[in-house]
């Protein structure tokens, strides 16, 4: 399957024209994985609003700025998969699982790159700086670990606990 075709992968037109839905359907795990889903997504948004808004000099050091730039564009898309996965119903057509469950997924995955490189570059720049304010750094760079430890979070629940295939209706 080739990616561009997610959007109609399980779509045919019938014989009268329209389209129909013959596709597999995704079922939610059991539980309550929207609610954790959701909760653990806006946490990660709301720390790394704060993280953004409240930066130090590390946080503006070229290094550790640019992956703090680029987690913009996981967080976008977090959002929209989050979106999607609140309006879902259950059991989902491939192109709402893959525009929600799956999304969240990848975008909790480079979310979690991005953090990353931006404690790695926090690091760097305590040891590389003259004289940084330590207490500022630190909580910047506690801030930016709770990022990826949401991420990771994020990243592990919908991992381990996938939807379940069923067969078209």
């Amino acid at each position: 399957m080739r990616t561009r075709d997610w959007y109609f992968q399980g779509w045919e037109r019938g014989p009268d024209g329209e389209l129909r839905y013959t596709g597999e359907y995704y079922a939610l795990p059991a539980g309550r994985p929207k609610t954790v889903t959701l909760c653990l997504s806006g946490a990660l948004c709301v720390l790394y609003l704060l993280t953004a808004l409240l930066p130090s000099e590390g946080g503006m050091w070229r290094i550790a700025a640019i992956p703090q730039l680029l987690e913009l564009i996981p967080l976008i898309y977090l959002v929209m998969g989050g979106v999607r996965l609140l309006r879902a119903e259950n059991p989902m057509t491939f192109r709402v699982w893959y525009a929600s469950w799956r999304r969240i997924r990848t975008s909790a995955l480079w979310s979690l790159v991005f953090t990353a490189a931006m404690a790695a570059a926090e690091l760097a720049f305590l040891f590389a700086a003259e004289k940084p304010d330590v207490g500022q750094e630190l909580l910047f760079l506690a801030r930016v670990l709770g990022c990826a430890a949401l991420s990771f979070g994020l990243y592990r629940f919908v991992l381990t606990h996938p939807c379940t295939q069923s067969v078209s209706e």
